[in-house]
């Protein structure tokens, strides 16, 4: 699943406190609603 790989490497890149919804989307190429939906 694109959204949670991308979310695992902007955890381990950032950390989770710096990673956002907006970067989780970009980095997974998805629309930010889509990885609200999920997360």
């Amino acid at each position: 699943d694109a959204i949670a790989q991308a979310a695992r490497e902007q955890f381990a890149s950032v950390g989770y406190a710096q990673t956002t919804i907006r970067s989780i989307a970009l980095q997974a190429g998805v629309d930010p609603k889509l990885v609200m939906h999920y997360f």
